[in-house]
């Protein structure tokens, strides 16, 4: 691949980032029709390719080229083995998610991040590619985390084994920089505790501005659950004999500016049986 000039390597960058053309004109001071331009120049250096081809190609490739380009800077790197649907991610990815570091997660980990509005199509697009209908993707979706929902976009290609089965899935996971949340957080945060086996149930503050004692509260306030849905939970993470559990629910009423409530559990073990159940709940358009 022939090398980038600087203004091709910014290009491609804000490309990465999910700006579309008139966007990028704007941010380089540039006309659209200067911008055409330099396109045609990008794909004459590949022989010609989809714009999506050229920006997933250069987040492959361009960081050897030059390793203080933004894309460089942002670019976070996984690994998905299909046959053991294990995740091999960089620190920094798994940081965000909140896992160990330097250890293979099960693909459920990752999903489990997903804004519930883009679930749905950031699954189909996972089929396709583990199932082979498509050599490569490129797709934008929310990630809901403490600090806020954040943009990324996300570049995956199928690698075949020698017989031509799908056998791993290479990724690239770029922050798109003007998506996400310059000022106050877009979400809010408040946390709870389970004690077992008594099912006793303490809410912080935030905790409970959200969740209203019983399924009635939800008519009249902006509670978003109830606290029998709390505990319905905690039972459903017990009999799964798993130590997460995640789940997301739609707010009933417009009371407040948030819609989604997410709640994450985790069990924590006491010397044989669980001791207590510690969570977070989420509130977030």
């Amino acid at each position: 691949m022939k090398r980038f000039s600087e203004r091709e390597r910014q290009i491609l960058a804000l490309a990465a980032e999910g700006l579309i053309d008139k966007e990028i004109a704007r941010e380089l001071g540039l006309s659209v029709n200067t911008l055409r331009t330099y396109w045609s120049r990008i794909r004459s250096k590949v022989g010609g390719a989809s714009r999506s081809a050229l920006v997933a190609l250069y987040t492959r490739r361009g960081r050897s080229v030059d390793p203080h380009a933004s894309v460089a800077a942002m670019s976070e790197d996984w690994l998905l083995d299909i046959k053991t649907d294990l995740i091999t991610a960089s620190d920094a990815i798994n940081e965000f998610y909140g896992l160990e570091l330097g250890v293979a997660h099960p693909r459920s980990s990752y999903l489990s991040g997903y804004h519930p509005e883009d679930y749905k199509r950031v699954r189909e697009a996972w089929n396709q590619i583990m199932t082979g209908a498509l050599d490569s993707l490129h797709m934008m979706y929310r990630v809901v985390s403490n600090c806020g929902v954040q943009w990324v976009s996300v570049f995956a290609e199928l690698k075949r084994d020698s017989q031509g089965k799908p056998d791993k899935v290479v990724g690239h996971r770029v922050a798109s920089r003007n998506c996400v949340s310059t000022c106050e957080p877009d979400v809010r945060v408040g946390f709870l505790r389970v004690t077992l086996p008594g099912r006793t149930l303490w809410l912080d503050d935030v905790s409970k501005e959200l969740v209203g004692k019983s399924e009635s509260d939800r008519e009249s306030t902006l509670w978003l659950i109830g606290r029998d849905d709390v505990l319905d939970a905690v039972d459903a993470l017990i009999a799964s004999g798993e130590k997460r559990l995640s789940r997301d629910y739609r707010g009933l009423q417009r009371a407040s500016s948030s819609t989604w409530l997410r709640m994450d559990l985790l069990l924590e073990p006491g010397s044989q049986k669980p001791a207590k159940v510690l969570g977070s709940v989420l509130a977030f358009e």
